[in-house]
């Protein structure tokens, strides 16, 4: 049995079994809508508001980065997230002194890790940290200089979110789940598994520093105004308020 057909499984059962269904994104909440003519409820994906790390060479040393001379990627490391089309491109790309940095891991799935290793191979400018957490993970986000969800599907990334609040470009591939929050014009924009795509969205990031950091002050506005927790929890809040006060209306009326 593939992870593909398990995941699809946990998904049927899911939206079978539970009536109430709350998705990160509306993107999701259409697709069970559509598949499985379900009515859900979309409530975002959370952060806490980004804190800058106040030693900021103190993780860059460890993988020999300097601030703003590299792209990042960081995702839990399966097909869907395109890693491989990303480390072509940027093999290809006319990338100067710059560095793509890959962040994550899979421990379910190591080989298909090290076929990426392999790949990156080709380059003495891609590196992979495993997976990163906490200050690291913050100071990583904070210094890139762009950073890139190129994902084939996406729910509403939490790093996305995390790169917005920290006022980083972004490198994002043309779907819904990346459209959701980002807007059409605050974005470098790539078809999705398009090598070539990529490969010119790098360069033109390069060479368009001012252009790509114009959106980073709106994108974090937006985070701050939309995406943390003080106001997600809001919207749980509201929601099992509304769901329990139907439920007992419901009792009432049968007393």
């Amino acid at each position: 049995i593939t992870q593909k057909k398990i995941l699809r499984f946990m998904e049927r059962l899911s939206a079978k079994m539970n009536k109430n269904v709350i998705t990160v994104s509306n993107a999701q909440s259409d697709y069970y809508n559509r598949s499985y003519r379900k009515n859900v409820v979309t409530i975002p994906t959370a952060i806490n508001p980004p804190a800058l790390v106040e030693d900021k060479l103190q993780f860059l040393n460890k993988y020999g980065l300097l601030p703003k001379k590299y792209f990042l990627v960081v995702a839990r490391i399966v097909p869907v997230k395109n890693i491989d089309v990303l480390i072509n491109a940027f093999i290809k790309s006319n990338h100067a002194d710059y560095k793509l940095v890959i962040a994550g891991n899979n421990e379910a799935n190591p080989e298909y890790v090290n076929s990426l290793k392999l790949l990156a191979r080709q380059s003495n400018d891609i590196i992979f940290t495993g997976a990163v957490y906490g200050e690291e993970k913050t100071s990583l986000i904070e210094n890139s200089y762009t950073f890139c969800i190129p994902s084939t599907s996406e729910g509403l990334s939490v790093a996305l979110l995390e790169a917005m609040g920290l006022s980083v470009p972004i490198i994002a591939s043309d779907i819904e789940g990346n459209r959701e929050v980002l807007q059409t014009d605050k974005a470098v924009w790539v078809r999705a598994e398009d090598e070539q795509d990529l490969c010119s969205a790098i360069e033109y990031s390069i060479t368009h520093e001012r252009e790509i950091f114009a959106s980073t002050e709106f994108n974090r506005n937006l985070i701050l105004e939309n995406y943390t927790w003080e106001k997600v929890t809001e919207k749980y809040i509201n929601y099992l308020t509304d769901l329990f006060s139907h439920r007992n209306d419901r009792v009432s009326r049968c007393e």
